[in-house]
């Protein structure tokens, strides 16, 4: 899956948050920063509250910082896991390194997002559990061709250019594909090619068809191939806005000039 470095308007979610943390700085930014997407937030100010909090008022997703004052967020996931509360969990740690990851997973915790949180990356998170407009949800997700990430791998103008028709052929044929097994209702189908469509655009910097081919793939192995369907069709929408762009002969200009910085809310 292709780094989450959107650079355009998020989506618009619907539910409740719990964010467990103890900076005020950063809960006064996470809560504008979720505002933003349409959600209604709670502050907890250490792990101890968040477990109160949580215990005691129903939430839709959690967003845990791992180290904080008088109960961390490691104690507090697997206190809420003895107590059978299954709302997802997700990880807000400022280590990068894996076996932290391992042990947000260990914790309980269903997801993992690295601080300075960058929005694109929590939007990818929390489409995981919550409800959103799927039109702003994934549409809006991001450039048509991400230069930036192009640029992180070393692909130069000329490579990219010879690259995108491969891309865009083989991609093509696999969308008939997983429009076959939609039809036919062949959940495994439906998830390999969606997650071979994922990878292929992930690698070429199209990342917001990579998003919704995941979405996708997701929904499939989760057997839900209604909601499976209803991104098929904002994926078909995505690809035509994909070749629309590849048709001009200053495609690569212009991608080049939709690169702007990513946005971040600040952590530890």
């Amino acid at each position: 899956m292709a780094s989450c470095e959107n650079k355009q308007e998020p989506a618009r979610f619907h539910g409740r948050v719990l964010v467990a943390e103890d900076v005020r700085t950063n809960q006064i930014l996470m809560k504008s920063l979720l505002g933003k997407l349409g959600l209604e937030v709670t502050i907890a100010g250490d792990g101890r509250e968040a477990v109160r909090k949580a215990s005691s008022e129903a939430f839709d997703v959690i967003l845990m910082d791992i180290e904080m004052p008088n109960m961390d967020g490691y104690q507090a996931t697997r206190t809420l896991r003895e107590q059978g509360i299954t709302t997802p969990v997700i990880a807000l740690t400022g280590h990068t390194a894996g076996e932290d990851e391992a042990k947000c997973f260990n914790a309980g915790c269903n997801d993992y997002l690295s601080k300075p949180v960058d929005r694109q990356c929590l939007v990818e998170r929390l489409s995981k559990h919550l409800s959103c407009d799927s039109q702003t949800c994934e549409i809006d997700a991001g450039p048509v061709i991400d230069w930036d990430t192009l640029v992180g791998r070393g692909f130069d103008e000329a490579l990219v250019s010879s690259i995108m028709p491969i891309c865009i052929e083989d991609n093509s044929k696999r969308l008939q594909e997983l429009a076959s097994a939609l039809k036919a209702h062949d959940g495994e189908q439906v998830r390999l090619s969606a997650h071979a469509i994922k990878g292929s655009f992930a690698m070429i910097g199209v990342v917001n068809l990579a998003q919704i081919a995941f979405r996708i793939e997701e929904k499939a192995r989760q057997q839900d191939l209604s909601a499976a369907e209803q991104s098929f069709s904002i994926l078909e929408k995505a690809f035509r806005e994909l070749l629309s762009l590849v048709s001009r002969p200053d495609w690569v200009t212009v991608a080049k000039g939709l690169a702007k910085p990513a946005i971040v809310a600040h952590g530890r």
